[in-house]
């Protein structure tokens, strides 16, 4: 299973969730069974400051078991918190 997710930063805060990403929210989605397949920057002019990405999972309830332990993760959490 693939699913498509779009972030929209605040304005001057995309390169913060782009080190998040890279720093830390990538690790913590694989640690828990996620795969990351691709990340995304729209060329030119990105007014809404946009992160697109794609990630995979086995089925669906694979995908939602992941998503539970990665938004109950200390490291996510702390990673959030000091990036927001």
């Amino acid at each position: 299973m693939f699913e498509l997710r779009t972030y929209t930063s605040p304005d001057g805060r995309l390169n913060d969730l782009l080190a998040r990403f890279r720093d830390d929210t990538m690790r913590i989605f694989k640690e828990h069974g996620m795969e990351n397949v691709g990340y995304f920057v729209p060329v030119g002019e990105n007014k809404e400051n946009k992160l697109v990405y794609w990630i995979s999972a086995p089925n669906k309830e694979a995908r939602d078991k992941s998503f539970k332990e990665f938004l109950a993760d200390p490291d996510w959490k702390k990673a959030a918190a000091e990036s927001e």
